[in-house]
């Protein structure tokens, strides 16, 4: 495995638990501004374009998230959209988990 898709997989790896250690409130506006950070250092790292996109879907479901809490802070926003993009984060690292796999085999 070259040095480039071993950091992606660190990359990953930290997204991963970013988002499974969020728990709402402030504390989930820092670990949307580390999604973002991550999925920016991660995109130069990987010169794939299917990785590219997941992590560009992560970054914006992230700048999403960070949207509907701030409205649930200001105007009690809707709980289920929070949960939908979370959803959705998760599925773009299970799909940039299946890439990061498949380029590992010849």
């Amino acid at each position: 495995m070259d040095a480039a898709l071993a950091s992606a997989r660190q990359y990953h790896a930290a997204l991963e638990e970013v988002l499974s250690k969020s728990t709402g409130g402030w504390a989930a506006y820092h670990a949307i501004l580390e999604l973002r950070r991550l999925c920016g250092a991660a995109w130069q790292l990987v010169e794939d374009n299917q990785c590219r996109e997941q992590l560009d879907l992560i970054e914006l479901y992230a700048t999403d998230l960070f949207t509907e809490l701030k409205r649930r802070v200001d105007h009690g926003g809707n709980s289920a959209r929070l949960e939908l993009t979370g959803e959705a984060i998760r599925a773009c690292l299970d799909a940039l988990e299946h890439r990061l796999s498949a380029i590992e085999r010849p």
